[in-house]
């Protein structure tokens, strides 16, 4: 299960860190050539995906369906003919499945860009998915609170000068007049 995981990450860092660095070396049409051909073939990764899904009751029925096959005693011609049978259903049900799985995934599967990785490790894929959505909701969030606080200050700085002029306007204002009247009282 970790070594899964791993190989995931490691497939995941090796695609973002060799788009960066290689980017400006080699053409971008090269270097999809080059991931399409680190990637499993189509067909293998429409089995995989086949197997996984519901959970990957697909792939658990099909084994029992298989091992009860396998089981069946070979003797009675009678149970010959059933296991007989039972594998073609088998193998068509199987084929039926590929089918469908490889139509519904037709586009990403035959994509050249190497996205069929996240076809394979998509516990990977979900969890850089979900991992950027947190960052994107930090960053909003980020930068709505540095926002507001910026327009406080601007607003706050803004209000408070006007507030200490038009003090000021007023302490000037009756100094002068307070001034004025001590000369006159002289005079």
């Amino acid at each position: 299960l970790g070594a899964t995981h791993m190989m995931g990450l490691a497939i995941l860092l090796f695609l973002g860190g060799v788009t960066a660095s290689v980017g400006f070396l080699v053409s971008r049409r090269e270097f999809l050539r080059f991931v399409d051909g680190l990637a499993p073939p189509p067909r293998i990764t429409a089995v995989i995906v086949m197997l996984r899904r519901e959970r990957s009751i697909c792939a658990l029925s099909l084994g029992a369906a298989g091992g009860l096959l396998w089981q069946l005693p070979q003797g009675i011609p009678m149970m010959a003919l059933l296991a007989k049978m039972g594998g073609m259903m088998l193998g068509a049900t199987a084929v039926g499945l590929f089918f469908s799985t490889f139509e519904e995934f037709r586009t990403a599967l035959l994509e050249p860009s190497g996205g069929r990785w996240l076809m394979v490790f998509p516990e990977t894929s979900e969890k850089a998915k979900a991992q950027a959505s947190l960052v994107w909701s930090k960053l909003k969030l980020g930068a709505a609170g540095a926002a507001a606080e910026k327009g406080a200050i601007y607003i706050g700085h803004g209000v408070l000068d006007s507030l200490l002029n038009y003090l000021g306007t007023l302490w000037v204002g009756n100094a002068g007049k307070v001034v004025e009247k001590v000369v006159e009282a002289e005079t």
